[in-house]
């Protein structure tokens, strides 16, 4: 599987690539033992994921140009809101809207 974009916390890696998957790794084991897979958080794969600076919200993008906002309770990832339908229409626009900043 590729890996195109890498989203850190102070305790997890979060990966999105070509499978519609996001791979939730812990760094708090020296092996990075894989926590969590949220399946299908992009039917045709996930070009950019980033975090906030608490660790507690993600955006993903998709190649379907749908946007994702993640939350993260007791380290599960969850869908919080979902935002979809020209949202993302190029690269470009995602690099801007995927900025976050800390609540």
């Amino acid at each position: 599987m590729d890996i195109f974009s890498l989203a850190v916390t102070d305790k997890q890696i979060l990966s999105g690539g070509g499978s519609p998957a996001i791979k939730v790794h812990s760094t708090t084991d020296p092996e990075f033992p894989l926590v969590q897979s949220i399946d299908d958080a992009h039917e045709i794969g996930c070009h950019h994921i980033v975090t906030d600076g608490t660790g507690t919200r993600a955006v993903s993008a998709g190649f379907d140009g749908k946007i994702k906002i993640w939350s993260c309770q007791d380290g599960y990832w969850a869908v919080d809101q979902n935002l979809s339908g020209g949202v993302c229409p190029s690269l470009t626009n995602c690099h801007m809207l995927m900025r976050i900043q800390p609540t």
